[in-house]
């Protein structure tokens, strides 16, 4: 099998360190990215209800603020912007979840020094996690399953690899970490230049993390060890999505028939066996047509816990011509559209895989048991509002988007067992939360019976002729303690509560 027409896209997502606690806070994010960093060539950010508000009558159409540097990168982003609105309840982008931003785009040297660029991609989340994606298109190189997965594994190898970045992104790693500067050469020389250097694929996603972690944190860092120690999850987490062009190919029913092992080791990532070891019943189950959650019949989508695959055929190609004469798009922009409806429910996906992994290590870092009230109180409002977000009717508005995600959310991921889990640790911290609050409370009933009882007999003996006023004012005095504290208490419990 020979592949001539490839794209991947890894999808990192990663943690900021940061507690969003308003959503305002999104809209700051997003413009220290545009103001303090090089990095950032244009954004996307969606108006809230209020702002759309502002902007009725004033003749703008978008429901959304755009900074870009060139037309190119506009017309990108509101690629960007189509394909969110067309999925996207308009209520939760109103909402200030998430908001998009292209990157500085850099080269990698493949085998044969042959360079290709590497478009960069951020989306940033309220939770205060965000996704790196980085997209390599690959044409006319033969490639074999077995080159695919080794591209597709990239991260996990600790290989150098030759990178050629650009000096705007080397400049930005600066302020993060120093010593970078000996390598941007001296004053005055291009910026638009590019710098080669041998480093792994983990150490390229580092610096664009790094750039983005350190311009957002409100935590006292001073170099990347420091900012790297403020995560809240230590882990950097990457989903390839495969996408394959097959002009030859009359339909993907006949690709799959003919390549079906070879597809099946790419989908799953089988980089050392053979597909002749592997067992004939794994792959008619993983890819048959039942598992093929494409709406059309022009093209194949599989999903697997690995990764995902895209299979265009002929058929699309006079399908999506057809679309973009008809929308008054390229056809460029159009194939774009199509794969980004793809890439979406794949950054939902690993956004909410992401958070339950992070809850999870959150709540097993320390045992509940050991928490202080503070704590639990925090933790309860934050895992009761992850809860909540990922039974979020108000998500997706598009049917075939929709299936998409549900089947990657159940049939896939399975994440229903990992929030049974989650919604368990969530009522062990209600239940430790009400017995702290029972057992304040009991104690100052028991304090208030002790004060009622020797308070006066305290004051009788003090007070001689004006014991009877004493009395009263004690008892006045004992009473506002026990009553302030107690109101004063239960307005923080609901407070944390919410």
């Amino acid at each position: 099998m020979e592949i001539n027409d490839f794209e991947i896209i890894w999808v990192y997502t990663v943690d900021s360190g940061r507690w969003i606690k308003k959503r305002d806070e999104v809209k700051e994010i997003a413009e220290k990215l545009v103001n303090k960093t090089r990095i950032v060539e244009g954004l996307v950010r969606y108006c809230t209800a209020q702002e759309l508000e502002q902007r009725a009558g004033s003749g703008k159409e978008n429901r959304a603020f755009f900074f870009t540097k060139n037309d190119q990168v506009k017309n990108d982003l509101k690629l960007l912007y189509e394909s969110d609105m067309d999925n996207v309840d308009p209520e939760y982008l109103e909402g200030l979840q998430l908001f998009r931003a292209k990157l500085t785009t850099f080269d990698i040297v493949l085998p044969g020094e042959r360079v290709e660029p590497v478009e960069v991609h951020l989306l940033f989340h309220s939770s205060g996690i965000f996704i790196i994606e980085f997209w390599l298109k690959i044409k006319n190189m033969g490639l074999t399953p077995d080159i695919i997965n080794e591209i597709q594994l990239l991260p996990l190898t600790e290989d150098k690899i030759t990178f050629k970045l650009p000096y705007r992104v080397l400049k930005d790693y600066s302020m993060v970490t120093p010593k970078i500067e000996a390598l941007l050469g001296k004053e005055g020389e291009s910026e638009e230049r590019k710098i080669s250097i041998e480093m792994t694929f983990h150490e390229l996603v580092w610096i664009y993390w790094a750039i983005i972690a350190y311009t957002i944190t409100t935590a006292k860092v001073t170099d990347s060890k420091t900012l790297h120690r403020s995560l809240r999850y230590n882990v950097f987490s990457f989903f390839p999505v495969l996408l394959f062009n097959f002009p030859e190919m009359n339909s993907p029913g006949e690709l799959i028939e003919k390549h079906k092992a070879e597809l099946y080791s790419m989908l799953c990532q089988e980089l050392h066996l053979k597909p002749q070891y592997i067992r004939p019943e794994l792959i008619e189950e993983k890819l048959k047509e039942g598992n093929n959650i494409a709406e059309r019949t022009d093209y194949a989508l599989f999903f697997s816990v690995e990764s995902c695959m895209l299979l265009f055929s002929q058929q699309t190609h006079e399908i999506l011509e057809f679309l973009a004469k008809k929308q008054n798009h390229t056809v460029d922009d159009q194939f774009l559209l199509e794969k980004r409806d793809v890439i979406l429910v794949q950054e939902l996906l690993q956004m909410q895989r992401f958070l339950i992994q992070l809850y999870d290590h959150l709540l097993s870092k320390k045992p509940i048991s050991e928490m202080e009230t503070d704590e639990l109180a925090q933790m309860r409002a934050r895992l009761s509002k992850a809860v909540e977000g990922f039974y979020n009717v108000k998500l997706l508005i598009k049917t075939s988007t929709i299936k998409r995600f549900e089947n990657g959310r159940n049939a896939v991921y399975e994440f229903d067992k990992a929030l049974d889990i989650l919604e368990k640790k969530l009522e062990l911290i209600d239940s430790a939360v009400g017995t702290i609050h029972s057992n304040l409370m009991e104690f100052l009933t028991v304090l208030l019976g002790i004060l009622v009882q020797v308070g006066p007999i305290i004051a009788l003996t003090l007070a001689g002729e004006n014991a009877l006023p004493a009395v009263l004012i004690s008892t006045g005095i004992f009473f506002s303690i026990y009553f302030g504290y107690k109101f004063l208490y239960k307005r923080w419990y609901r407070r944390h509560q919410k």
